[in-house]
């Protein structure tokens, strides 16, 4: 008997098992990207980084969750089309 593409589509208690790794490993990455930022302020104020150094460390952790979130979401785009 052929496999289809819905052989290899999760259940739904896979998926939300899924969804639930997905969720965890997100709010850690958050969490430790929220830190360095932190980090980074406190050596503001502290005199440690100048001005540039300071924004520098925001923007690049922006870009660097905005490609995370893209990455995040082909992997959800290919796991749902792989279920239609």
């Amino acid at each position: 008997m052929a496999r289809t593409s819905l052989d290899l589509c999760p259940s739904s208690p896979e998926r939300r098992q899924a969804r639930e790794a997905v969720a965890g490993y997100h709010e850690a990455k958050l969490g430790e990207l929220v830190a360095h930022v932190a980090e980074a302020i406190d050596r503001f104020r502290g005199g440690e980084l100048d001005a540039f150094g300071g924004d520098q460390v925001p923007f690049q952790a922006s870009e660097f969750a905005q490609l995370r979130r893209s990455s995040m979401r082909s992997m959800w785009t290919v796991l749902i089309l792989s279920c239609q």
